[in-house]
C-alpha cells in the first residue's frame, strides 16, 4: 500500500501491521465483550453458590425442626457414641462366651453319655 499525504503516518498500514487506532478500537470491543462474559460468568457462579448455600441451610433448618417435633433422632453426642461402642464390644464378648459355654456343654454331654453307656 502506498502512503497518502492526507492520512497521518501513525495510521498507515505497512507490512501487514495493525494501525494503533484500529488495534485500540478492536481491543475495546473484545475487552467489553470479554468483560461482559466475565461478569456473566461471575454472576452465574454467585447464583449457583447462593442457591447451594440456601438449600443447605433449609435442609439444616428442616432437620432441626424435625428433631424438635420428635420426628427424627438428634445427632449422637460423643458420650453416646462411646456408650454404643462399649455396648457393641460387650455384646461381642458375651456372644463369644456363650459360644464357648455351648461347646463345653456339648462336650460334657458326650462325656456323660460315654459314662452312662459304660456303667450300663
Amino acid at each position: 500500500l502506498s502512503q497518502r499525504e492526507d492520512i497521518p503516518s501513525d495510521l498507515t498500514v505497512t507490512n501487514n501491521e495493525v494501525p494503533p487506532a484500529a488495534a485500540h478500537t478492536d481491543n475495546n470491543d473484545s475487552d467489553s465483550e470479554s468483560d461482559s462474559e466475565i461478569k456473566t460468568a461471575a454472576l452465574t457462579i454467585q447464583r449457583f453458590s447462593r442457591g447451594a448455600r440456601s438449600r443447605k441451610q433449609s435442609i439444616a433448618r428442616k432437620f432441626e425442626e424435625d428433631v424438635f417435633l420428635g420426628m427424627r433422632h438428634p445427632p449422637p453426642t460423643a458420650a453416646k457414641v462411646q456408650l454404643t461402642t462399649e455396648h457393641r464390644a460387650a455384646y461381642k464378648m458375651r456372644k463369644q462366651e456363650q459360644t464357648e459355654a455351648a461347646e463345653e456343654y456339648e462336650a460334657a454331654l458326650v462325656d456323660l453319655k460315654e459314662v452312662v453307656t459304660e456303667e450300663e
